[in-house]
């Protein structure tokens, strides 16, 4: 009898969610890109350091970036939070990382 190869699919918060929860002890945070200029320049994902240890000392940071350009797929692949039987799910609508902003047409000053 043949086995099955089909793959669980993981939906890409769940894969947000591990690479997160992996980075935490490292003092690292996986961030999505929420302008078209931050996309631009550190691409959709990138990490940032949230804090640095010195001696016994933890003392919080700026959120420097570290790493841009981030694949999450491979990152997962990197750190072993996704299993040889799982995959990214492909079909899966992906969240913008850019939002859209609406601005109101607003009389200045002076104009009728």
């Amino acid at each position: 009898m043949k086995k099955s190869q089909s793959k669980v699919k993981i939906t890409v918060r769940a894969l947000f969610q591990r690479i997160n929860r992996r980075l935490a002890p490292d003092f690292e945070k996986l961030c999505t890109a929420r302008s078209e200029r931050v996309q631009a320049q550190f691409g959709r994902y990138y990490i940032v350091e949230i804090a640095q240890e010195i001696g016994p000392m933890l003392l919080p940071t700026e959120g420097r970036v570290i790493h841009s350009y981030v694949d999450l797929e491979k990152m997962a692949h990197k750190l072993g939070v996704i299993q040889p039987w799982e995959e990214l799910e492909k079909g899966e609508k992906q969240p913008t990382a850019v939002f859209q902003l609406k601005y109101r047409n607003r009389k200045t000053k002076g104009e009728k």
